[in-house]
């Protein structure tokens, strides 16, 4: 039945099992940590990506870093980075207020459509209503005045 061989066999298959789950989940860790390292604004000097305002060096070119609102530039460039920022949230400002306005003249105009469509489906059933008083009055006159 069992003897010792079918137990080592199965002893070393567990193993390597569950050393590849291990080498797959150090894969994944070691692919997580690379990813994080690759996103974030690039290195002015060497154009590799670094991590949010972690360092003063890039990590690439061991080159100067500066920081400001999460965003890096070189040493001396801070006021036109600072301009270029400014600018850059005009703009979001202002293509947003765009936005809004385009998005509430879509909504009057869709409002004056509904409306218009109501005033017409009210002007048909009155007219309609029309059409039944006159079928009605005609049908009584000649039932009034009709063949004596």
């Amino acid at each position: 039945m069992f003897d010792g061989m079918d137990l080592l066999g199965s002893a070393v298959v567990l193993k390597t099992a569950t050393a590849q789950q291990r080498t797959m989940q150090l894969t994944e860790e070691i692919l997580r940590l690379q990813q994080e390292k690759r996103s974030g604004p690039p290195c002015p000097y060497c154009g590799e990506p670094q991590k949010n305002g972690e360092y003063e060096l890039c990590w690439n070119c061991h080159s100067k870093l500066v920081w400001i609102e999460g965003h890096v530039c070189e040493p001396g460039r801070e006021e036109e980075l600072r301009a270029r920022l400014k600018t850059e949230t005009e703009d979001r400002k202002r293509s947003e207020r765009e936005r809004l306005e385009h998005e509430a003249r879509l909504a009057a105009e869709q409002q004056k459509q509904q409306e218009q469509q109501s005033r017409d489906a009210y002007h048909s059933r009155l007219f309609g209503l029309v059409v039944v008083l006159c079928l009605v009055l005609a049908l009584w006159l000649s039932w009034w005045w009709g063949p004596t």
